[in-house]
C-alpha cells in the first residue's frame, strides 16, 4: 500500500522532576552517548536541575526532554546565565539515528521558542567549540556543532577562550576553543570589555557556582585558582591586542572543508501511538472482516 500523507511530531519538554521516568529515559541516553572528555557528571546535572530554580542562584539549568513521535530520543542541557542573561547550549545528545541535521535544527528552534515564549530577557545565545590543535583535532560532537550553528546565524568570536576542567580529575575536558555567539543584530565586532564580561560570567557565575557545593572548601581553591589562570590568559591576550573589538567571523563552516562527517538523511521512521493504534484497529477490522 502506497503512503501519501507522512508527518512527523517534534516535541521538548522541560525537566521539572528529576524523578520522572522520561528524564529518567532521557539521562540514559546522554550517559550512553556524550564522549568522557566533554561529559558533566549525570549525577551533578540532577543535582542543578532542582537546586538552580532558587531565586539566589546566579544560573538556571534548563533540561529538555526530546520526544520524536511519542518516544523519547535524547536530552538536551541548556544553561541561563541570571545577571548577563545569557543562554549557555551546553547537550543536545541522541543516538546515531537521529543525528541528522534536521533533528538537531528543530529541537535547536523549539529550545530557542521555549525562552522567547516563556519571556526570558535573553542578551546571547553562546556555544564552546573546540579547537585543539589550532582546529586540527576537532572533535565530532562540536564539528557537528558548527554545522548548525552556521545554519542559525551564529558567529564565532575570533579571541582566545579556553573550556574549563570538568571537575579536578578530567584532564580531558579542558582544552582551547572558541565562543560561538548569536544576538539578534549579527554584529560584526564585540568590543574586548563585552567579551570578557561573558567570559567572567561563564567562568565565575557558572562553573565556580556548580562546584561550590560539591567541592571540599581545599578542593574549591584548587579549582578557582584554575578559573583564575584562564580567564588571565585570555586578559592577558586581549590586552596585547592594538584594537578595542574582537572580530565575530560568520564563514566559520570553512573549519569543516577537511572533515567527512555525514549528517545529511532523512528522518528515521517511528511510528507515533496514534498511528499504531490505527494501524492496529484497521488490521483488526480486516481480519473481523476476512472471517
Amino acid at each position: 500500500m502506497r503512503i501519501d500523507k507522512i508527518s512527523n511530531e517534534f516535541i521538548i519538554k522541560r525537566v521539572n522532576k528529576t524523578s520522572d521516568e522520561d528524564y529518567i529515559k532521557a539521562l540514559k541516553i546522554y550517559n550512553d552517548t556524550t564522549p568522557y572528555e566533554i561529559k558533566t557528571n549525570s549525577n551533578e546535572i540532577t543535582y542543578w536541575i532542582q537546586k538552580s530554580r532558587e531565586n539566589n542562584n546566579p544560573f538556571e539549568v534548563i533540561a529538555f526532554v526530546l520526544y520524536f513521535n511519542d518516544k523519547v530520543i535524547g536530552l538536551s542541557m541548556t544553561t541561563y546565565l541570571k545577571n548577563s542573561k545569557i543562554v549557555i547550549d551546553e547537550y543536545l545528545a541522541t543516538y546515531d539515528q537521529f543525528r541528522v541535521n534536521t533533528v538537531f535544527l528543530i529541537y535547536f528552534s523549539l529550545i530557542q521558542n521555549y525562552y522567547s515564549t516563556n519571556n526570558f530577557n535573553v542578551s546571547y545565545y553562546v556555544t564552546e567549540i573546540s579547537n585543539k590543535e589550532d582546529g586540527k583535532a576537532i572533535n565530532k560532537e562540536s564539528r557537528i556543532s558548527i554545522k548548525i550553528l552556521c545554519l542559525e546565524d551564529f558567529g564565532k568570536i575570533d579571541a582566545p577562550y579556553y573550556v574549563l576542567p570538568l571537575g579536578l580529575d578530567n584532564y580531558e575536558s579542558s582544552f582551547q576553543a572558541f565562543l560561538y555567539i548569536k544576538s539578534n543584530d549579527n554584529m560584526p565586532l564585540m568590543n574586548n570589555v563585552t567579551y570578557l564580561n561573558i567570559v567572567h560570567s561563564i567562568y565565575y557565575d557558572y562553573f565556580y557556582n556548580w562546584y561550590m557545593p560539591l567541592m571540599t572548601p581545599e578542593n574549591l581553591d584548587v579549582y578557582k585558582n584554575q578559573i583564575d589562570i584562564f580567564y588571565d590568559k585570555i586578559q592577558n591576550n586581549l590586552l596585547k591586542n592594538k584594537t578595542s573589538n574582537v572580530k565575530i567571523l560568520t564563514n566559520a563552516c570553512s573549519v569543516l572543508e577537511n572533515y567527512k562527517d555525514d549528517t545529511s538523511g532523512a528522518l528515521p521512521q517511528i511510528r507515533s501511538k496514534k498511528e499504531i493504534l490505527l494501524f492496529y484497529l484497521h488490521s483488526l477490522f480486516y481480519c473481523h472482516y476476512l472471517l
